[in-house]
């Protein structure tokens, strides 16, 4: 059992993102923001939300959702390759030029957003570094 279903199973759901910090940080991993979109966004602002939120050498965490679920995405820009993480589908990888970045990334995201989570409309996204 993950620690997800632990926290939901216990009625404590509303400290994950807590315990996910503490995790991260004990393998020296530190948060540095939280940015919320607005509600009811459509997969193009979410996006584009995402994508301008993207800062090199940091990783963010993506959380998509909806009023009843959600879901999680990894992206990472690194040098000249951009990597965003579904946990349905892989690891996909972008070779790009650092002033080309925030169009290949809103661009595959609003496909995958449209394509595998169309029924999330609330973006969040939380910044980490080493």
């Amino acid at each position: 059992m993950n620690i997800q279903q632990q926290l939901y199973i216990t009625g404590k759901i509303t400290e994950m993102p807590r315990s996910f910090r503490e995790i991260l940080k004990i393998n020296k991993v530190n948060f540095l923001k939280t940015i919320t979109s607005l509600t009811s966004a459509t997969p193009k602002l979410m996006a584009d939300f995402i994508a301008c939120n993207i800062q090199e050498n940091q990783t963010q965490h993506v959380t998509i959702k909806s009023s009843d679920s959600a879901h999680s995405l990894g992206v990472m820009l690194h040098s000249s390759q951009l990597v965003v993480f579904d946990p349905n589908n892989g690891y996909f990888y972008f070779n790009v030029l650092v002033n080309s970045y925030h169009k290949v990334a809103r661009g595959f995201l609003e496909h995958l957003l449209i394509k595998y989570y169309n029924q999330y409309r609330i973006v969040v996204v939380d910044s980490y570094a080493l």
